[in-house]
């Protein structure tokens, strides 16, 4: 079945290297060289930031693995001496996860952050949703956050909320939004609205909940279509190019604008 939704691990998913993910087309889009390689390279370590993103999303979309996976290591626990290294073995042994006491209360208050923006839409919502599909001849893959009563929930976390309208359009967000609302219809699911919670990393957390207008939606659609189809050329010629050898370095529009 071409279009289906699937229940996989996240290890299972970011494994999967016969279909294009957003992230795969974030790459196409700077240079397809850069996607033939991350294909030929395994993932790396990840950094402090994504961490804390990972276990916020696990905290927010799969509490009960969190609570089994994921503990904090107390305050004062000397590894040095005898009973810390002991207690600290003891908590190896029952979760596989341990964060320190800083991490821990700044996953919580970006999860209560969230809860609160997200204005209940996570209450009932299908989460960790994949969906393996086709688009134009290319086999694709989405993992959603969440999904509920057809609006598809994604949640953020970033240092400056009011610097997020500027980062979407850096990071693709637009992408990311009809490639996963695309995803879910193309399986007869109700996707009609997509809705980004996003949660400031530091105390006191401001979060707020952004939706994405039909024409931030068209863009990224225009955008992710045009992805693919250079996928599929560079697929099918196995050839993947990098940067232009040459370039022009030009003003910004605001500069020129600016100049007037």
């Amino acid at each position: 079945m071409a279009n289906h939704i699937i229940r996989m691990s996240a290890a299972e998913y970011h494994a999967d290297k016969t279909r294009v993910s957003k992230h795969g087309l974030d790459l196409i889009h700077r240079a397809p060289a850069l996607y033939d390689h991350s294909i030929r390279t395994p993932r790396g370590e990840q950094t402090p930031t994504q961490r804390v993103g990972e276990l916020v999303h696990m905290r927010v979309l799969e509490f009960e693995r969190f609570k089994s996976e994921v503990t904090a290591r107390p305050d004062g626990l000397d590894r040095r001496t005898k009973a810390g290294k002991e207690a600290f073995e003891a908590l190896e042994k029952r979760f596989p996860v341990i964060v320190s006491m800083d991490e821990w209360e700044a996953v919580e208050g970006i999860a209560e952050a969230a809860r609160w923006a997200s204005k209940g839409l996570f209450n009932g919502s299908s989460n960790e949703v994949t969906v393996h599909w086709q688009k134009n001849g290319v086999l694709c893959r989405s993992r959603i956050d969440a999904v509920k009563d057809g609006v598809v929930i994604d949640l953020k976390t970033c240092a400056d909320i009011s610097s997020f309208q500027r980062d979407a359009i850096r990071y693709r967000y637009h992408v990311q939004a009809a490639f996963y609302l695309d995803a879910l219809r193309t399986c007869g699911e109700a996707a009609e609205r997509f809705a980004f919670v996003v949660v400031e990393k530091e105390a006191p957390f401001l979060a707020t909940l952004f939706w994405a207008t039909d024409e931030f939606v068209d863009a990224g659609r225009a955008e992710y279509v045009q992805d693919l189809e250079v996928f599929r050329q560079c697929r099918d010629a196995d050839f993947w190019p990098g940067l232009p050898e040459e370039q022009p370095l030009c003003l910004p529009a605001w500069m020129k604008e600016g100049a007037k």
